[in-house]
């Protein structure tokens, strides 16, 4: 039996020792097939961003022995190999906009010994970038790729930082270079969980395909559901045996546990990966949250939530536009008179509320927790702050579905 990594997002190491990975590979090719050169798909955090980039950095350097057995090498891709300048923000010194360009100097620095580029401290980020950029692809001889996951990082660990936005002219400096240099770059992939939309990357970047809620590309992330059960089948007579449940009401209970995520507006869910991943490693029968304590800062979303008044007996009702939900600027946030829809689309980016309904037109969604794991180990902290510790106490100890709590509420 296949063990199971979730701490692991390393795509050579994942396939070479063992661990079950969920070919995703089909996505990976369609998009490079696609015709395109910039994409940006943002999910909440745990959700294989990092993976995903390191695929395509596998593929970009030609590690076809990684993909044997995998969709990509069944097609008939041509495997060419190019010079891949991949940035990971989460990473990033950034309590200054000065700390982070020397760390974007620091890794460009990094990045260029392959291709024989040097860093010019006396300049800026911008000459730098487009310097390595260029070198690398004349170097060798093929247009360039450029990977950064987690772009938003460096700003959501700064909204209440006052030289926010100095750090946040950093960021749109990188973009302008990357967007300029469209004659050397192949491809060009960028992840993150917020869609900052007062970034260049977004405000100017007009030739940017943003994928995060292109149905084609839904279940990119997370696990579908035949995914799971063909994966996974192993573990999952594991845990029926040991809960001595049919395998009927046992795949009942961990699709409402840990299933529900919509990316799109098409019907098709996913289950959260590290939440399945951490279930299964522990023997499949503990029906507990995983991801709530893991997969992204709380805290600040019930700050955000105490800020504008966030209501969830009522507000959660109201329909919010696709605009809202798919770009914002939670900076925005933190300031007087904040919209109550930036903090549901803010709850939608991060992953603890997803696409329940789509209203007529296809312009506007309901949103709602996506699954008994987020609305139980999440839901919880905002009663404390809406309606008390009695009320929260009260949520404890009733029954777990969403009208239940609603009534709490009210």
């Amino acid at each position: 039996m296949k063990k199971i990594d979730t701490g692991n997002s390393s795509f050579e190491k994942l396939v070479t020792s063992g661990n079950i990975y969920v070919d995703k590979t089909r996505f990976v090719y369609e998009l490079l097939t696609d015709g395109g050169t910039y994409y940006f798909l943002s999910r909440p955090r745990r959700f294989g961003k990092t993976l995903a980039v390191n695929t395509f950095e596998a593929v970009f350097n030609a590690r076809r022995e990684l993909f044997r057995g995998l969709y990509i090498d069944s097609v008939g891709y041509e495997w060419p190999k190019h010079p891949v300048l991949h940035f990971d923000f989460s990473k990033a010194e950034t309590k200054s906009a000065g700390e982070f360009s020397n760390w974007l100097k620091w890794e460009m620095a990094r990045i260029g010994e392959k291709y024989g580029f040097a860093v010019n401290r006396e300049m800026g980020v911008k000459s730098n970038l487009d310097a390595l950029i260029s070198t690398a692809a004349n170097r060798e001889g093929m247009k360039a790729v450029v990977l950064v996951d987690e772009y938003d990082k460096p700003l959501s660990d700064n909204i209440r930082n006052t030289n926010v936005e100095e750090i946040r002219e950093v960021v749109r400096e990188f973009f302008e270079v990357i967007k300029a240099a469209c004659n050397d770059l192949r491809f060009v992939f960028i992840t993150g969980v917020t869609r900052y939309a007062k970034v260049s990357i977004f405000s100017s970047m007009n030739n940017l395909n943003d994928i995060s809620m292109d149905r084609r590309y839904a279940a990119m992330f997370g696990y579908a559901q035949s995914e799971l059960e063909t994966e996974f089948d192993e573990h999952i007579r594991l845990g029926v045996a040991a809960t001595g449940m049919t395998r009927s009401a046992y795949m009942g209970k961990l699709k409402g546990m840990y299933d529900g995520y919509r990316f799109s507006d098409a019907p098709e869910t996913v289950y959260n990966p590290v939440s399945v991943g951490s279930f299964f490693s522990k023997g499949g029968s503990d029906f507990v949250t995983y991801w709530t304590d893991t997969g992204g800062n709380a805290q600040l979303i019930v700050d955000m939530a105490r800020h504008v008044n966030f209501d969830i007996s009522k507000d959660l009702a109201e329909p919010v536009t696709r605009q809202i939900v798919s770009g914002y600027d939670i900076i925005d946030m933190t300031r007087d008179g904040a919209d109550v829809r930036l903090l549901k689309s803010l709850l939608y980016q991060s992953g603890y509320l997803t696409i329940s309904k789509v209203m007529p037109g296809g312009h506007s969604y309901v949103l709602d927790f996506p699954n008994a794991e987020v609305r139980e180990g999440f839901a919880a902290r905002l009663l404390a702050v809406y309606a008390g510790d009695e009320a929260q106490r009260s949520f404890s100890s009733k029954t777990r579905n969403t009208s239940e709590w609603k009534k709490i509420v009210l």
